[in-house]
């Protein structure tokens, strides 16, 4: 993470980084709300969604998924937050780690 602060000096990319390092789910709601959706990089969804309960989580996967079919990660993760969701549907998981697999 230092590394990261040093070479990168986007104030919101540290916050979240900052945020996440400290498991600061306050903060991340705040840098959620401050950015639209589709400005998120696939890195920076997989950091938020660590700090973010499960149906934020699910609703943040789902729609980076959207935008991001082709990240084997985005896949990999909604697919997993679905078979963690206690009203997940498992069919739907299995065809997010079937679309993994295929990339």
């Amino acid at each position: 993470m230092a590394a990261a602060r040093a070479t990168d000096l986007d104030p919101w990319r540290n916050r979240l980084r900052e945020a996440w390092t400290k498991v600061d789910r306050k903060t991340a709601q705040e840098l959620l709300t401050s950015v639209p959706l589709e400005a998120l990089h696939p890195s920076q969804v997989f950091l938020m969604k660590q700090l973010l309960n499960e149906d934020e989580n699910l609703a943040l996967l789902r729609d980076a998924q959207f935008r991001h079919p082709e990240d084997l990660w985005l896949n990999h993760q909604l697919a997993q937050a679905l078979l963690d969701n206690e009203s997940g549907d498992v069919h739907e998981a299995l065809a997010f780690f079937r679309v993994a697999l295929a990339l």
